[in-house]
């Protein structure tokens, strides 16, 4: 996955692309936990190369468990009377 982005208190909710960072206002200046994180993972998926690096991570993730499972279907012996 790539690095992480920089992460800045700042007065308003934003990312910037050209410094790969996030600014976000203050904790205190948010009516509830969930109003701040909903915000703070909104500017987090800004970042389309974050969603397009976590889609081809799970893209190979489940290849990979598709391959292991083809894998262990074609070892396991016919028990239903087939060749």
């Amino acid at each position: 996955m790539p690095n992480s982005p920089g992460f800045i208190q700042d007065s308003r909710a934003c990312y910037w692309p050209s410094t790969d960072t996030v600014g976000m206002p203050a904790r205190s200046a948010f009516n509830s936990a969930e109003e701040y994180y909903s915000t703070l993972f909104h500017e987090l998926t800004s970042d389309s190369r974050l969603i397009v690096s976590a889609a081809s991570q799970a893209q190979k993730a489940a290849d990979y468990i598709l391959a292991r499972a083809d894998q262990q279907a074609e070892s396991e012996p016919d028990t239903k009377g087939g060749k």
